[in-house]
């Protein structure tokens, strides 16, 4: 009987440590539902220098990266937090561990091409 009760145990154990795990993922919300980033996308609409936004999850928090890809103009790519919150700017330090580890990222709309 002891031994039934610890492997129930064990079980018990098991699904609940893979179910935390499977809450933790972040999920990325719908660019459309953004408000935040249709008034950034009005902004920069004109396209004076070519501009675009790629959607990703980094250190497991859903982001939009603001990215200047025209050769001829300069400037700094920005990082917001899913709520529309500034996080980094390309000149920061942490942009550099950014790259190399943003997943799942996709170009979600640019300047010269609207809504992907």
């Amino acid at each position: 009987m002891k031994l039934m009760y610890t492997f129930l145990l064990v079980i018990l154990v098991t699904a609940c440590s893979k179910e935390a795990k499977k809450q933790e993922i972040a999920v990325c919300p719908e660019p459309t539902t953004l408000t935040w980033l249709t008034a950034k996308k009005a902004e920069y609409g004109s396209c004076t220098c070519l501009i675009g936004a790629r959607q990703g999850i980094y250190q497991n928090q859903p982001v939009i990266e603001i990215y200047l890809f025209d050769p001829l103009c300069d400037g700094f790519n920005a990082v917001y937090k899913a709520d529309g919150s500034l996080w980094f700017i390309s000149s920061e330090a942490i942009y550099a561990d950014y790259t190399a580890n943003v997943k799942e990222q996709k170009i979600i709309w640019t300047c010269s091409g609207g809504d992907q």
